[in-house]
């Protein structure tokens, strides 16, 4: 708690230092730390009007090397970005960058739509006042066309009966075709059209000849993010409670392999359905809202973990989509990654080891999928230890042992809840309710965690000095064992010491013995 708090307060005066002027922050460049290399990976790369090299995919990656061809990073860069250094050759961008030197740009605030190849645009089901209208700028005198929800449209009825075609079948989206009025297809085949999300701005008019590389329409981004105290803190309060974004802005992750289709509209939302090409597998729906900006295109393939939907993940989506071991480790690094613009944006820096603390306590508990042969109830929450107990001893008994599922617990709303112990647990909120309630009910408080330890000042095994500390235990620990077999040694060679010196007086003869013996002879 001293590590988080600490920078957030330094982050808190800093701001109130500069006044509180709320300063937006979107990252819009990628530069290179180094002399090397880069190529754009897992996207097609298109040349503008102006000879610019422009990524026409929605799951980019850029991959950065150094001077001895070492991959150094893998940055994600978004549709319509601009490649600056380098070349385009086949479709693909790569080339050799300077420490410094700037290597894509894109627009922060609009997501663009670009044409993928060079033809006609065709508006598609872009019905004046029913699916878009014109709205006239008072300063210029330009008219521009903006993309309406077309659902309760007054008149919409009369229109939809002239145009013959539902209401919910409405897909409004621009197409490029060629000479004929035919639609062109990609390299896999899949047809060059953009889907238009409700306030989408329109650049181009019905009929227009358009370059690839052009932009042909665009749409604000959901928000902007603030980098003071403002959207800071609050920001990293939704990460740790598992808000993860709010529904405007959460993105949608794909959960299989496999082809984008789009079904009917059902109110204000569009569906989304990904079928995989391995026909043993459920084609899997998602509910998107018709003002969310789509990144895929409809026929389009896509893998499991690409975003549907450009945003923030919600981190239980992380933890679902790529299973325990590799989810958490996902899961891990985006909370840190997270966690650090926040802190960077003021200067302020923060070790890795104090987030992934909290990153741990809010993954140790685990949903009980399938309880086996233990006591545990399906979708009953416990620690994985508790599990891994209870399973070791089911499973020596010849029991089927339970499996369970990782959970994301919210850091500041239910881990307090979740303890065992009522003195964590008063340290933190509502003490009097608390140790009113402990003491009513007679709890015992076993000390067994960290933190309730702490609070009644006993020593805890944490710290600088732990190692230290373990090998100077370790060392007099040994010296107990040495000093404990020489002891037994030592007894050991006395009994048998003991025991000679009986078995030479058991047989050794007595005087009077020996004069009996001597008369015998004698005689």
């Amino acid at each position: 708690a001293q590590s988080i708090g600490e920078p957030g307060t330094q982050l808190t005066m800093r701001t109130f230092h500069s006044g509180g002027a709320a300063a937006v922050s979107e990252r819009a460049s990628i530069e290179a730390a180094t002399d090397g290399s880069f190529e754009v990976r897992q996207a097609k790369v298109v040349v503008d009007p102006q000879g610019r090299a422009v990524v026409a995919g929605s799951q980019a990656r850029l991959a950065i090397f150094d001077a001895y061809g070492r991959l150094q990073a893998m940055e994600s860069i978004p549709y319509g970005a601009r490649i600056l250094a380098g070349e385009e050759v086949d479709g693909a961008a790569s080339g050799s960058v300077t420490a410094g030197e700037r290597i894509a740009e894109w627009d922060p605030y609009n997501h663009v739509i670009v044409a993928e190849r060079n033809g006609r645009v065709m508006f598609k089901d872009l019905i004046q006042k029913l699916t878009y209208r014109e709205d006239r700028d008072e300063t210029s005198g330009a008219t521009r066309r903006v993309v309406i929800d077309w659902t309760g449209v007054p008149g919409s009825a009369q229109v939809l009966s002239k145009a013959k075609v539902r209401l919910s079948s409405l897909k409004p989206s621009l197409a490029i075709v060629d000479e004929e009025g035919e639609i062109l297809t990609d390299g896999d085949g899949v047809d060059v059209r953009s889907l238009l999300s409700v306030g989408a701005m329109i650049l181009v008019e019905d009929g227009d000849e358009v370059r690839e590389g052009e932009v042909i329409a665009r749409m604000p981004r959901e928000s902007a993010t603030s980098t003071d105290i403002t959207g800071g803190l609050p920001r990293l309060e939704a990460l740790f409670n598992v808000h993860g974004s709010k529904e405007a802005s959460r993105a949608i992750i794909a959960r299989l392999d496999g082809r984008i289709r789009f079904g009917l509209v059902r109110g204000n939302n569009r569906r989304i359905i990904i079928e995989p090409d391995d026909p043993a597998e459920e084609p899997v729906e998602y509910t998107v809202p018709k003002d969310r900006h789509i990144s895929v295109a409809e026929g389009g393939f896509i893998k499991k973990g690409d975003f549907l939907i450009d945003g923030d993940p919600a981190p239980q989506d992380i933890l679902d989509v790529y299973g325990e071991e590799e989810g958490q480790r996902r899961l891990a690094r985006y909370l840190i990654d997270e966690s650090h613009k926040v802190y960077r944006a003021q200067g302020v820096e923060i070790n890795d080891k104090h987030i992934e603390v909290i990153v741990r306590q809010m993954l140790r508990k685990v949903r009980i999928i399938d309880p086996g042969d233990t006591p545990l109830l399906e979708d009953e929450r416990v620690d994985r230890g508790v599990l891994a107990d209870i399973n070791k001893e089911v499973v020596a008994a010849g029991g089927r042992p339970a499996e369970g599922h990782p959970v994301v617990r919210r850091y500041f709303d239910e881990m307090r809840r979740d303890t065992s112990s009522f003195i964590a647990e008063a340290s933190f909120v509502e003490t009097q309710r608390v140790l009113t309630r402990a003491a009513a009910e007679g709890e015992v408080d076993e000390l067994l965690g960290l933190k309730e330890n702490v609070v009644v000042g006993r020593l805890i095994p944490a710290g600088t000095g732990l190692v230290s500390r373990q090998i100077l235990r370790d060392a007099a620990r040994k010296d107990r064992e040495i000093e404990e077999e020489y002891a037994a040694r030592r007894r050991e060679n006395s009994r048998k010491i003991e025991a000679k010196r009986e078995a030479r007086q058991a047989f050794a003869p007595t005087e009077s013995q020996g004069e009996d013996r001597l008369e015998s002879g004698n005689a």
